[in-house]
């Protein structure tokens, strides 16, 4: 008896595919994490809540009475009496709302947000605060890279043919 030919069936992320696999799965979950930290985290940078636990620099005024004469001349005092707010990050509230557009670049080694708040770049430590992540929110990212790189992965139904 002879044997013509064996033919082997993989199911699943084969060896010879897997390359292939890993780079698509790592682009989608990169891709999933910068439009999760876009939509959930931008907003928060903009909160006095945000700007306690990343441990903005304090404004000038903040240390003064509220109410006084030293507040009311101090840059919190004069943005509350002008806008109305003391939101850390936001004067006129341009800012904030450049902020919402962004431009996500995603390649299988990281993604990559822009925004065009040309407004913090006049200060050095500004857009710092502005791309500062907490450990909270960086668990959180990874997270769902884990989870996004996973179900990719999961759901590759490629099967590879070879004969002996």
């Amino acid at each position: 008896m002879e044997i013509r030919a064996i033919k082997i069936r993989e199911r699943g992320n084969v060896p010879r595919n897997m390359a292939k696999q890993h780079r698509r799965a790592s682009r989608d979950a990169y891709q999933q994490i910068a439009d999760i930290h876009h939509r959930e985290n931008t907003p928060k940078r903009f909160t006095k809540e945000h700007a306690q636990a990343a441990g903005y620099r304090k404004r000038s005024g903040e240390q003064f009475t509220f109410g006084s004469k030293a507040f009311w001349g101090s840059y919190t005092g004069r943005k509350l009496r002008k806008h109305g707010h003391t939101l850390p990050l936001v004067f006129t509230g341009k800012t904030r709302e450049r902020a919402r557009m962004t431009t996500i670049t995603v390649t299988t080694n990281r993604g990559q947000l822009r925004y065009a708040v040309n407004a913090l770049n006049f200060n050095p430590w500004t857009r710092e605060e502005f791309t500062r992540l907490l450990p909270s929110e960086i668990e959180a990212l990874g997270q769902h890279w884990d989870a996004t790189y996973n179900r990719v992965l999961d759901s590759d139904l490629n099967t590879g043919m070879r004969f002996i």
